[in-house]
């Protein structure tokens, strides 16, 4: 019997000895997917923001998505996007959202408060940010919402767009068009938020400052498209979180497709495994990347600055001028685009060139009647209208004129800002503990100072 005992009592033992042996394997096999994990997702296993990520993902497909092939990835607590965790084949479809998970600017109008505004007349901008941004507004204070899950891992922050930088921040824009912009934009929302509220009383319960936030966000995520023959703009969940990569022109082709009623990506390009799905933002200076997305391209190769060009006051033509044009020489002719690369086939630069050469000649006015358009037949008896101008090289002594004017607002330009482009050069070079902010609001002015320097010795 004792004997029995002690046989049962070593069995214990070495079961006790091989639980404990799984206990630890088990162990470090959480712990190897715990890192695994973080890699992967940037994230740390457990937490709550993973929660939401896994609650979002499961939503996604049990409402009819399908993305089999990607996965978002965190590079800080508020910045994101999605990689690929299998290799993605050109002319594959990776990515399928069905209607009932993508938010119409039709759905703010059909909410309560929406159908209330469309019935006040209000004036509004852009009226389908409005209604988009309503909608999210509704469905964050609905913890019942269907979008909930959705709403638990849409963007909150919006500190990296210039609206809502610090002062400090907002200081480092001192002598960029940027500067007087923010406020100036900031404005026009209050006093639309504000007529809203007058209009809607019920609007008031969102307060201004998510208005404005939610509506920055909605500008920076929206996709234009076509649904059943109607032009649309919608937010589609998981394809807003892509990222721009001015490099990956036509790795990503997106559609709403009617026949499948879904938004549809498919890979235009083999897309490696671990790479990050990005599209296309379109060809903008950092400008309005900053403004509008709330980061920049460091080396931008479409890099601009903005120009508003004057009649000169002082030209003896100056009437005749502003009739052919329509424009009096108290007000701007109009706002361009100067590029910092110029070439022959640059439109923006040669048609800022082709104004430049109007405003400065002060030979026979009849060569430049048929540069203009509508043309005109006879200089002294043309009406004042407005009309396009589009001037080529006249001569030796105008193409002087024009490129001397140009240099004359170049470093008209340069003298507002209190820092050389040297001393933003060497910032960038020796601080490498730039915050994202400080570190985009120098690259941002330098890159203006680069076109204009460049504009200097045309």
């Amino acid at each position: 019997m004792k004997a029995s005992i002690l046989w049962n009592m070593d069995r214990l033992g070495d079961t006790v000895r091989l639980l404990e042996e799984h206990k630890a394997l088990l162990k470090e096999k959480f712990e190897e997917y715990k890192k695994k994990y973080q890699e992967e997702y940037g994230l740390i296993f457990g937490e709550e923001t993973a929660i939401k990520i896994e609650n979002f993902t499961k939503w996604m497909r049990d409402n009819g998505a399908k993305f089999n092939k990607i996965r978002m990835r965190y590079y800080a607590p508020d910045y994101r996007g999605v990689h690929s965790y299998e290799p993605i084949h050109a002319s594959e479809e990776f990515l399928w959202v069905p209607k009932k998970l993508i938010i119409t600017s039709q759905m703010g109008k059909e909410t309560a408060i929406g159908q209330k505004i469309r019935k006040s007349g209000v004036k509004v901008s852009w009226d389908y940010l409005l209604y988009i941004t309503l909608f999210l507004l509704i469905q964050q204070k609905d913890t019942n919402s269907f979008w909930k899950p959705y709403m638990d891992v849409y963007p909150r922050s919006t500190g990296n767009f210039p609206m809502f930088f610090t002062k400090e921040e907002q200081d480092l824009l001192e002598g960029t068009p940027m500067k007087s912009h923010i406020p100036r934009e900031l404005q026009e929302i209050r006093e639309e938020y504000n007529a809203i509220v007058q209009a809607v009383p019920e609007f008031g319960q969102f307060s201004f400052e998510d208005y404005a936030k939610n509506k920055t966000l909605t500008i920076s995520r929206i996709f234009f498209v076509k649904i059943h023959g109607e032009n649309e703009r919608i937010m589609v969940p998981l394809a807003d979180m892509f990222n721009h990569h001015y490099e990956k022109v036509g790795q990503t082709y997106w559609q709403f497709k009617d026949a499948q009623d879904a938004f549809i990506v498919h890979a235009q390009k083999d897309i490696p495994l671990g790479d990050a799905i990005c599209e296309n933002y379109g060809q903008k200076p950092n400008y309005r990347f900053l403004f509008y997305y709330g980061f920049l391209i460091e080396a931008n190769r479409k890099n601009a600055v903005y120009i508003k060009l004057y009649l000169n006051k002082e030209d003896p033509l100056v009437k005749i001028k502003e009739k052919m044009i329509g424009v009096s020489s108290a007000n701007s002719i109009k706002t361009f685009k100067y590029f910092e690369i110029f070439g022959e086939n640059e439109k923006s630069n040669n048609k800022l060139m082709g104004y430049l050469r109007f405003i400065e000649y002060e030979e026979d006015l009849n060569l430049l009647c048929s540069f203009l358009k509508p043309a005109v037949e006879n200089f002294k008896t043309c009406t004042q209208t407005k009309r396009k101008i589009k001037v080529p090289h006249l001569s030796i002594a105008c193409e002087k004129k024009a490129l001397k004017k140009m240099k004359e607002i170049a470093e008209k330009c340069l003298k507002k800002y209190p820092q050389s482009y040297e001393e933003d050069m060497k910032i960038l070079n020796e601080q490498k503990d730039l915050s994202f902010n400080i570190r985009n609001c120098i690259v941002y002015r330098a890159g203006e100072k680069k076109v204009f320097l460049t504009a200097n010795k045309v």
